[in-house]
């Protein structure tokens, strides 16, 4: 699509009748100073995880239920070892 606009708006040759060219300038400008694309992102989280390994199990391993589970199961093991000796 973007062929066909310059085509149109060049065609009156450079002037400053036509924001378009002013549009093209600033795309440029703002992707380099917003910074990296979508594509720049997902490459290097590609290469970050890259070294990782998935946790065991469906959930992760920070998963606040299963983290709740350890810690009653951990706890009732020590009350066991504490009542056990009563």
């Amino acid at each position: 699509m973007w062929p066909s606009a310059r085509c149109t708006c060049t065609a009156l040759g450079v002037s400053e009748e036509m924001p378009f060219v002013d549009m093209l300038i600033h795309a440029e400008v703002m992707g380099i100073a917003d910074g990296p694309t979508e594509v720049h992102k997902t490459t290097l989280a590609k290469q970050v995880l890259r070294d990782y390994t998935p946790a065991p199990g469906l959930w992760p391993t920070g998963h606040r239920p299963a983290l709740r589970e350890q810690a009653a199961a951990h706890i009732e093991a020590q009350l066991e070892l504490v009542v056990g000796n009563l």
